[in-house]
């Protein structure tokens, strides 16, 4: 078997993640001809790996040497594409119709010395700001072109030749996109139909005196300790919610200061509930990737690289006061809007906010159904047949929010003496019936629900998703 050491680590590490697997093929690592992705490598890791290297004597110092290539910060899912710019010229990206760029990295300087031509192989450096250029150049661009030169990003390694790099993905221009607004007085948050709010984050209280400026009295810093929790049990999951800095529902932290509501939110597509969900990632340790159910993606509304505790993650503790505000963008960039996505906890993604600490990544997120995704109604009215609800091929029902009762006087016609009527247990009957199925069928019919207002007319309604 080839030894490891046929190919140096650090120029293994910066492989594009095709070559890496040709790579590994070459050692007789991996199957011939998968072209595996490295999310796939690390599926394979014990099935692989450990039955032909481990069990071949191969030292621990180069055992521990390969987990520590596979869990690097470029195992990247099989989506992502890499283009380069050599120093000097352009490279132009391009999506298929209908897609857009979705930067998932990107720098400008040099991490290797093969890329773009011989080069000091022991440069690592890169422009300041250089992600920060391609993106603002290429996210949700159908197509873009980068210039690899020190005019376009700023003067980089010294005495050596650059190279600006790209890793993006081709995605539907349909995005979940963060919105921020600041409520001086009683405001009104609303989304639009069929969409609901998720708060991201937000605080009742002060922290500039810029905004809300007109008051009167103190201008002082300060937070309500509650702001947050209140705003995401007033409006999560709700189409509309008011803001109102001076209500009751906020403890009064700040006596005498000016307070206005500060807040970050999605409007995302109607769910059934929210269920906030949280992963840790080890550094030195192989990534953790998060998945959402079929028809779901990713929303991070909380995280960092760093260490805030001494019992998460074993190793050397030298603070515990490490929690960098930069990280939580890297995450999102990452992982929102993904079906999928790999965090590995490694100073290759975030840099190195305390040397000598063993790190971890936590996360928040959520699973919200996608943005592409079309709410459906379907109605069944009582003493009416019964309706027939399906999803094409390939695609099932999910879900989200139904009933058997009546809460208009339009919908089915008859008696309405109540519209506030909602049988108890209607929608887990629905869910049982139809969710995960191609098709099924509704009737509206006491013998299935029961009767919750007699004398009037009743009806279902089924809201779902195609998934």
């Amino acid at each position: 078997m080839t030894s490891l050491q046929l190919w140096p680590l650090e120029e293994i590490r910066w492989f594009p993640v095709k070559q890496r697997a040709n790579v590994f093929e070459t050692m007789d690592l991996l199957p011939k001809g998968n072209g595996l992705c490295c999310v796939d490598l690390e599926q394979i890791w014990f099935e692989v790996v450990w039955k032909q290297i481990w069990i071949k004597n191969l030292s621990k110092k180069m055992w521990f040497l390969f987990l520590s290539l596979l869990s690097l910060e470029t195992v990247k899912s099989c989506d992502v594409i890499t283009e380069y710019a050599c120093q000097g010229s352009d490279v132009t990206v391009r999506c298929p119709h209908n897609k857009v760029i979705d930067v998932y990295d990107g720098f400008y300087g040099r991490k290797n010395g093969y890329t773009c031509g011989p080069g000091d192989s022991t440069a690592d450096c890169e422009a300041e700001g250089s992600e920060n250029t391609i993106v603002e150049l290429c996210q949700d661009q159908a197509s873009c072109t980068v210039t690899g030169n020190d005019e376009a990003f700023g003067a980089s390694c010294a005495n050596v030749s650059n190279y600006a790099q790209i890793d993006y993905r081709c995605v539907s221009p349909v995005q979940y996109r963060p919105f921020e607004t600041s409520a001086c007085n009683r405001q009104q948050l609303t989304c639009p139909n069929d969409h609901v709010i998720l708060i991201l984050d937000g605080f009742v209280g002060r922290d500039n005196t810029d905004t809300c400026p007109d008051g009167e009295g103190g201008k002082g810093n300060c937070k309500a300790a509650d702001g947050l929790d209140t705003l995401k049990d007033n409006c999560n999951n709700k189409q509309s919610c008011v803001l109102e800095p001076g209500s009751d529902d906020f403890a009064d932290d700040c006596p005498g200061v000016d307070k206005y509501i500060s807040v970050q939110y999605y409007c995302v597509k109607r769910a059934e509930t929210f269920q906030l969900k949280k992963k840790v990632a080890c550094e030195h340790r192989a990534g953790v990737t998060i998945k959402c159910p079929r028809g779901d993606v990713i929303i991070v509304t909380d995280g960092f690289y760093g260490r805030d505790d001494r019992s998460t993650c074993p190793g050397n503790v030298f603070t515990t006061n490490c929690k960098p505000t930069t990280s939580l963008a890297i995450l999102k960039r990452r992982c929102d809007n993904q079906k999928s996505c790999l965090v590995t906890a490694t100073n290759a993604v975030f840099g190195d906010p305390c040397p000598r600490t063993n790190k971890f990544v936590k996360l928040d997120y959520y699973c919200v159904p996608s943005p592409t995704l079309t709410l459906n109604l379907a109605v069944a009215c009582e003493f009416g047949e019964s309706v027939n609800v399906d999803c094409p091929e390939g695609k099932v029902l999910s879900v989200i929010d139904g009933f058997y009762g009546r809460d208009d006087t339009t919908t089915c016609p008859g008696n309405a003496f109540t519209t506030n009527c909602n049988a108890d247990g209607s929608l887990k009957k629905l869910q049982a019936t139809c969710t995960d199925r191609q098709s099924c069928t509704i009737q509206a019919d006491n013998s299935i629900f029961g009767d919750p207002c007699p004398n009037t007319n009743k009806l279902i309604k089924l809201h779902y998703y195609c998934v």
